[in-house]
């Protein structure tokens, strides 16, 4: 019986299910008619069990033969006239509607087998579906079929492959529907700068992958694929030529994906050492081009800053100013406890994950590494990295869920890209062990892309945070932002070997707490 009608069936039992969900329900039974069967089953059980104590399992077993009559005719070994007899009887009391449902055949009518079965597969179905729905138990930190890998790169083909292929065979712009907010602001801009959002923020989460060598030979063909998609996709989205040629310079957004595009080449120099002079000197030309565009007083000289960290990284002429700009004003805007204010003023969201500590640190790093500079303000920063990265992983709930506030909550996963960039660069504080980021991790990206409607049906994702949600955009989100929930998957850059992925699983600080572990106490920083 398909899992997923084991996981609604517990949802619908304990009174849990949506509206949404039992539709969901009630179309997988109408796919799959072995499990009507089965759902009614466990649900008379079920009903049964909440009535009576102890369960009068004669009476229900009675109760199941007679519902099932035509289905037992012809059997040597049972009498039908007690069968008629107690349905005659259950039916004069109220206990069974004349309206025998038509069922398969059950085969083994014994009392006994019917009992022993009927119990263990309630056990089976509440338990299981328990552990479906919430993806782990607080006693239990990890319960799932497959390697985290394997779900992870599944998670990463399901999310990136429409976004990739379809620039790469440069038929983006005519595959990808562009759903705008439902408060937008402004509808041709934002439309004309969604493809390069789709791309530049795909492509920033899986670089550390398409970085990385070895594994299995299933996942190096996967990357392998992925490389040649990106290589066209770059040469397409850069290329004036090209049906897909991406707005570099205008709107304005454009300014802050033509960022992630860079910090995608950042994380992935193999993209860069692959590509051709011509496909080399088109990159150069699209990010010179979003000079132009003056950023907020933000976060956004962030993205300007990264674009000349780009520009650093390899040895191309590039704008120390904007850099110097960048760290020093993000600087003045430190509150203390490792967070940032987005501004002037500081907001209670994620942009500190978001955008913040990634892209200043990273910043920070190439240019110390090119000339020795900022080494005293490097350190602090990365100390703030750490204070951070712990904050991030108290913020993930025992199942995977997390407080959804601030602005830009669409982006799903991305929401915790600092705790997955730390761990990918092996930075995380002492306090946490990789195997238990993990499981954190990987709790999110359930708890976040296995939600019903998540994507549309030919594959696209869709607004929201727990499925179709189209009322938590704001004003700037389209579908083409929403693929920053791939910065989730940054760890994927770390080989298999690694102990992110080798170590056994472990809880994290949410499940520790509410299990009644002793646990360390959390401690701010200046």
């Amino acid at each position: 019986m398909d899992t997923r009608i084991i996981q609604l069936l517990a949802r619908k039992l304990s009174g849990e299910a949506t509206a949404e969900e039992l539709a969901e329900l009630d179309e997988l039974l109408t796919r799959n008619p072995e499990g009507v069967y089965y759902a009614e089953l466990i649900g008379q059980l079920w009903d049964e069990g909440k009535m009576r104590a102890p369960m009068d399992t004669d009476i229900l077993y009675m109760k199941h033969i007679a519902r099932h009559r035509p289905d037992f005719r012809g059997l040597g070994k049972l009498s039908v006239k007690p069968v008629i007899e107690t349905e005659e009887r259950l039916i004069e009391t109220g206990e069974l509607r004349d309206e025998p449902f038509q069922r398969p055949p059950l085969e083994g009518h014994g009392r006994r087998y019917w009992v022993g079965w009927a119990g263990v597969a309630a056990a089976v179905i509440i338990t299981l579906g328990y552990f479906l729905y919430h993806g782990s138990a607080i006693k239990v930190p990890v319960a799932v079929a497959e390697k985290d890998r394997d779900y992870w790169l599944q998670q990463l083909d399901r999310l990136a492959r429409p976004v990739l292929y379809h620039l790469a065979q440069d038929d983006l712009k005519k595959s990808m529907p562009v759903v705008l907010s439902l408060r937008t602001d402004d509808a041709v801009s934002r439309t004309r700068a969604s493809y390069l959002e789709a791309f530049g923020r795909v492509l920033a989460g899986v670089a550390p992958w398409l970085e990385g060598e070895g594994g299995s030979a299933k996942e190096v063909a996967l990357r392998n694929q992925y490389r040649a998609w990106a290589l066209d996709a770059i040469r397409h989205a850069t290329d004036t030529a090209a049906a897909d040629h991406m707005a570099w310079d205008s709107p304005e957004q454009a300014l802050v994906d033509a960022a992630f595009f860079a910090y995608a080449l950042v994380r992935c120099p193999w993209l860069w050492e692959h590509l051709d002079t011509v496909g080399r000197r088109h990159v150069v030309e699209a990010l010179v081009s979003t000079r132009k565009i003056r950023p907020g007083f933000n976060n956004w000289i962030l993205f300007s800053g990264i674009i000349e960290a780009f520009f650093c990284q390899y040895g191309l002429p590039w704008d120390e100013m904007r850099v110097d700009y960048a760290i020093r004003q993000m600087e003045q805007w430190y509150v203390g406890d490792g967070l940032y204010s987005d501004g002037p003023k500081f907001h209670d969201d994620y942009y500190n994950s978001y955008v913040i500590h990634p892209f200043l640190t990273t910043i920070t790093d190439i240019v110390y590494k090119k000339n020795g500079g900022y080494a005293a303000m490097l350190e602090r920063f990365r100390q703030r990295d750490e204070r951070y990265a712990l904050i991030q992983e108290r913020l993930i709930n025992t199942d995977g869920s997390y407080p959804v506030l601030g602005r830009s909550v669409v982006y799903r996963g991305a929401v915790f890209q600092h705790l997955a960039d730390m761990a990918w660069k092996k930075r995380l504080p002492v306090q946490l062990k990789p195997a238990q980021v993990r499981c954190a991790l990987t709790a999110v990206l359930r708890r976040t892309m296995e939600a019903p409607s998540t994507y549309t049906k030919e594959g696209w994702l869709n607004i929201g945070v727990y499925g179709s949600q189209p009322g938590q955009a704001d004003i700037y989100n389209t579908t083409g932002s929403l693929y920053l929930c791939s910065a989730i998957l940054l760890p994927l850059g770390l080989p298999d070997t690694d102990e992110f992925w080798s170590g056994a699983a472990e809880p994290w600080t949410a499940q520790k707490i509410w299990s009644g572990q002793d646990v360390s106490g959390d401690h701010s920083i200046d």
